[in-house]
């Protein structure tokens, strides 16, 4: 086999595995589903230009994809990458809540984060929207967390509020097929 057609190969392979990533954001993007801290990258990238502020957050979004899968292949099972738990502080407002849902923190964890504020502060903290407009509640149904999502909604979490993409969480949950959180909100609605 010829170095030419070696390189050849590696190139069709490289595109073909970028075009699924693509589809992935354009699946991601269908669904509301969107990643806060590279939409305001792109808002930032895109000086005002709401339709560069689409193409800068896809093309953040894939480089991010390709990112997530070097890390996955660089680091082996015996040194497993740790979360950040150190940079988790006391919430104080909703970006902290919505990072810490983003990164895996416990249901413990972020609940000793709220912990010392009055109910009424946590519940109109928990049906605020972040700088995506993306509610805690959408964030957890996107990230597939069923405790956390019972939590909030235990907590007051507004069941039907819609995110800056028009859909409600029960919107994503039912694109994701996931019946499990489908029917702990469905179990919330009056």
């Amino acid at each position: 086999m010829s170095l030419f057609y070696k390189l050849k190969s590696k190139a069709v392979i490289n595109r073909k595995h970028e075009e699924h990533l693509y589809a992935l954001v354009a699946s991601e993007m269908a669904d509301g589903i969107r990643n806060s801290a590279l939409w305001l990258k792109a808002i930032e990238a895109a000086n005002g230009n709401s339709e560069k502020q689409i193409s800068e957050y896809i093309k953040f979004r894939v480089q991010s994809l390709k990112d997530d899968i070097h890390i996955v292949n660089s680091v082996s099972v015996e040194e497993p990458v740790q979360l950040e738990k150190a940079c988790w502080k006391d919430i104080d407002d909703v970006e902290d809540l919505v990072m810490m849902i983003e990164d895996g923190a416990s249901k413990l964890d972020i609940s000793n984060s709220l912990s010392g504020k009055p109910d009424s502060e946590v519940e109109l903290l928990i049906n605020q929207f972040d700088a995506c407009e993306q509610y805690p509640l959408h964030v957890a149904v996107k990230n597939k967390r069923a405790d956390i999502v019972e939590w909030l909604l235990e907590l007051g979490a507004q069941q039907n509020s819609v995110n800056d993409w028009g859909k409600t969480p029960i919107d994503i949950a039912i694109k994701q097929e996931n019946n499990e959180i489908i029917k702990i909100i469905e179990s919330y609605i009056t």
